[in-house]
C-alpha cells in the first residue's frame, strides 16, 4: 500500500484589533494594540532604568535608549516557530520561567514535596551542554550534561575544584535501589476472544442496569 505526505493548507483564525485612532491622531490601518500595550509597558521601563545608568538622555546615549526596546517588540511579537499561538515573547518568558521554577517534580499528585535530589539539576534547565556546544567548549561538559570538574581542575590555581568530581554522578540516583521481577505472560488467540467476550458481557449488563 502506497504512502501519501499531506500538508495543512489551513490556519488557525487570528482576529487582531488595531488602534486606529490616537489622541485624535488618524493611525490609518493602525498598529495592533497588543503591540501598543507591549511598546506603552517596554519604553518606560526601559528608559528609566537607562535614566538610572547613563543619566537624562543624550546624542551619546540615546542609541542605548531607543535600541532595545525596539529589537525586543520588532522581534518579540512575531509569531513563534514552535507554536503559533504565541508570539516569540511570550514563549521566551516561559522558558525563563521552566529555568528557574518549573523544574519542581509532582510526587504522589502532590502528596509530598520533593527533595533537592528529585528536582532537575540546573545544568539541565540552562541547557549547559547545549551553551558548551555553542561556544565550541565542549569540555566544559561530560556526557551526561554536568559540569566537567575534572576539566576545571586541572587549569593553574583550580586544583581545588576536584572536590566536586563525581558529586552529579551522586545527585542522579534518589533513595535505594529498588527489586522489580516482572513476569510475562502468552496468551493465545482462543484466550483474547474470550476476555474480548467477557467484556463486552460486563458492558451490556451495565449498560441495562441504567
Amino acid at each position: 500500500m502506497s504512502t501519501y505526505t499531506g500538508r495543512n493548507v489551513t490556519k488557525q483564525l487570528n482576529i487582531e484589533t488595531r488602534q486606529h485612532e490616537f489622541l485624535g491622531l488618524d493611525l490609518g490601518e493602525g498598529p495592533r494594540r497588543r503591540d501598543l500595550i507591549l511598546g506603552i509597558i517596554v519604553f518606560p521601563v526601559w528608559a528609566g532604568l537607562c535614566w538610572l545608568i547613563f543619566g537624562p538622555p543624550m546624542k551619546q546615549t540615546s542609541l542605548f535608549y531607543m535600541a532595545p526596546p525596539i529589537l525586543l517588540l520588532t522581534l518579540g511579537v512575531k509569531e513563534s516557530d514552535r507554536n503559533h499561538r504565541r508570539i516569540k515573547l511570550t514563549m521566551g518568558l516561559m522558558n525563563l520561567r521552566y529555568m528557574f521554577t518549573a523544574h519542581r517534580p509532582v510526587v504522589r499528585l502532590g502528596a509530598r514535596k520533593g527533595t533537592k535530589n528529585e528536582t532537575l539539576p540546573a545544568v539541565v534547565r540552562f541547557q549547559y551542554q547545549r551553551i558548551c556546544e555553542a561556544i565550541n567548549r565542549p569540555e566544559w561538559a561530560t556526557k551526561t550534561g554536568h559540569v566537567n570538574w575534572d576539566h576545571f581542575a586541572t587549569l593553574p590555581a583550580m586544583g581545588w575544584l576536584s572536590r566536586f568530581s563525581g558529586r552529579d554522578n551522586d545527585m542522579e540516583t534518589v533513595g535505594q535501589a529498588i527489586t522489580i521481577q516482572p513476569q510475562a505472560y502468552i496468551y493465545g488467540t482462543d484466550e483474547l476472544v474470550r476476555i474480548a467476550e467477557d467484556h463486552q458481557t460486563k458492558n451490556n449488563r451495565k449498560a441495562k442496569q441504567s
